[in-house]
């Protein structure tokens, strides 16, 4: 189109409409072909011939007028759909954009909190390292040369002893957080098994095994657990100083653990198989079954215990375990290096100790009547569940990490959320009139087997009996849920050792 009033650049050479660019010079100060800075004054003016332009054929009828913006219309249409177009595409790419910076910020968060992590326990390893070779160093001076001395000359020390002198360092805490982190987030995604045993099963448990394994001269067996990969397998510690494997499925004995000077009140395997045993003459003995059987003597041994040993858990990382004392004291143990890293006083007297699933947490059932949670973090007591009739006898807790159930000396077990302390949720009197000697949780947390005058199977959720199992001819002392609850072993004071399943 010719311009009206035209204008030429003196820079550029380009001829423009005067009114268009000086609009354009307006808010712009450059060329806007070029892109060169560019003013009013470098315009200057031409002189055109005013020549009206023929009126397009198109235009000389209505009609054709119709036809003209009829096309102009369409044209338009069809520009507008296409931007359309574009702007559908761009909010798209926009979007794809917009998740994967979402998802790169996400995995950055998450490589930093373990870069974090992993800085925190390098951290706590270097502090133990120091700590070590400072006790190294202190123990040389103090020690000089004598016999099994530490000296400069750069002679090792005992790992017993360094554990020991190093306690509960940062990292064994540390250690004890990343896996009650773990058991805490993978608790959460673990569905119900489907070889979970049923309410109906369970009322259908009969007796499938009885054995007698101990001597006959001390008739009395106070502990029982079953073996993690071969459930048909017992061991019980009693009255007669030994624990005895069993082997239910062959009727025979697998292993006879002698070893302690007097009764065995605590018997419990280990994840690959070992076996380890409290005993009332304040030491705990580890047994290993290399090769494929038992050796004669414990592979090691844990003394330095103040009280006798009442009761004895593993905690969930597999390398501690802590004790029970008939003294009023517990222990946390290395099972590595076979060594008391710690030991607190607290009450009268302990009967009994369990980890919380999570490991974070210790119950102690007390002979002062009531159940203690301690804090393995400050090694504090952080409460007491002081109503029970009498000493605490056993206390256990669902797999969840909700609930704790206690039996006590007045033959009742009490039901208890740790989520809720201010009272207690359930309590029902055992049949028989007998002390509660037992109390175990399935691995689900469906059920609630206790330990009296007889064997009482509880469905948790409806606290009402599911099953009662007789045939023991003295009190119950000890009972173990296999991993889906289609079967269990119980122990009693009439040297018996029994597997219970449908």
């Amino acid at each position: 189109k010719v311009p009206t009033e035209p204008v030429v650049s003196t820079k550029t050479g380009h001829l423009f409409e005067k009114k268009l660019i000086s609009k354009y010079l307006a808010s712009e100060d450059k060329c806007p072909v070029t892109g060169e800075p560019l003013s009013e004054a470098d315009l200057l003016p031409l002189q055109a011939g005013q020549t009206a332009r023929p009126r397009p054929i198109t235009a000389t009828s209505i009609p054709g007028l119709l036809s003209h913006f009829q096309n102009e219309w369409d044209a338009v249409m069809l520009e507008t759909y296409t931007l359309k177009q574009h702007l559908d595409a761009t909010r798209k790419e926009l979007s794809q954009v917009l998740y994967q910076h979402d998802a790169a910020c996400r995995v950055i968060a998450r490589l930093s909190r373990e870069r974090d992590e992993a800085r925190a326990m390098l951290g706590a390893r270097q502090s133990q390292v120091a700590d070590f070779q400072a006790h190294v160093v202190a123990t040389g001076q103090a020690a000089g040369s004598g016999a099994g001395a530490v000296g400069a000359e750069g002679m090792d020390l005992d790992p017993s002893a360094a554990a020991a002198a190093a306690g509960i360092t940062s990292a064994v805490l540390s250690a004890m957080a990343a896996k009650g982190k773990e058991l805490s987030k993978g608790r959460k995604k673990r569905a119900i098994p489907a070889t979970l045993a049923s309410a109906q099963d369970v009322k259908t448990y009969t007796e499938k095994s009885s054995a007698s394994p101990h001597s006959s001269k001390s008739p009395a067996l106070l502990c029982v657990d079953l073996h993690p990969s071969n459930p048909l397998v017992t061991l019980t510690g009693g009255a007669d100083k030994t624990a005895v494997l069993f082997d239910h499925a062959k009727g025979q004995v697998a292993g006879t653990l002698a070893g302690h000077d007097k009764k065995v009140t605590c018997a419990k395997f280990l994840g690959d198989g070992s076996a380890v045993t409290g005993s009332a003459d304040k030491t705990v003995k580890i047994w290993s079954s290399g090769g494929g059987g038992w050796g004669a003597e414990a592979s090691a041994t844990i003394g330095g215990l103040a009280g006798e040993v009442t009761g004895l858990s593993v905690h969930p990382t597999g390398d501690y375990l802590v004790t029970a004392g008939k003294d009023g004291t517990w222990a946390l143990c290395s099972i590595a290096y076979h060594a008391v890293l710690h030991k607190e006083s607290g009450s009268s007297g302990y009967n009994c100790v369990s980890f919380h699933p999570d490991g974070l947490l210790l119950g102690l059932g007390s002979a002062n009547n009531a159940a203690e949670i301690w804090d393995m973090k400050t090694q504090k007591k952080i409460h007491a569940f002081e109503d029970h009739g009498g000493a605490v006898n056993a206390l256990d807790f669902s797999e969840n990490g909700y609930l704790m159930a206690s039996a006590a000396q007045d033959g009742k077990v009490s039901l208890w959320d740790l989520r809720k302390l201010a009272e207690k949720l359930k309590v029902t009197a055992l049949p028989g009139d007998k002390p509660a000697h037992s109390v175990r949780f399935d691995y689900s947390g469906a059920f609630l087997a206790t330990g009296g005058a007889s064997v009482q199977v509880m469905a948790v959720k409806e606290w009402e009996p599911v099953a009662a199992l007789e045939g023991h001819a003295k009190d119950v002392t000890g009972l173990c849920f296999n991993r889906d609850a289609t079967s269990l072993a119980s122990c009693s004071v009439d040297r018996t050792v029994r597997l219970w399943g449908k």
